[in-house]
């Protein structure tokens, strides 16, 4: 092999290792936010407005998508008011 050809393996790979670091990275924080979730709600059987508000403070204060808060939170997405993020 050639050293151009090997050179553009070496940072091709660089590039690979950089881009699974960062998936690993991200998937840590989606579970730590997932578990924050989930002892938020074993600690105490709340209210459905209290959930909502709780889930819409979540989309709005971190990067938790709606699905996911509605799911730790256990309210439907109908009852998420996306508005009052805006």
């Amino acid at each position: 092999m050639d050293a151009p050809l090997i050179s553009d393996l070496f940072s091709e790979m660089k590039q690979w290792q950089a881009g699974t670091a960062r998936l690993k990275r991200m998937h840590v924080g989606i579970a730590m936010q997932n578990e924050r979730l989930k002892d938020a709600l074993a600690k105490k059987v709340m209210r459905s407005s209290l959930k909502r508000e709780m889930a819409q403070h979540a989309v709005a204060s971190t990067d938790v998508n709606v699905t996911l808060s509605c799911r730790a939170f256990a309210i439907c997405d109908g009852t998420f008011d996306i508005r009052q993020l805006f």
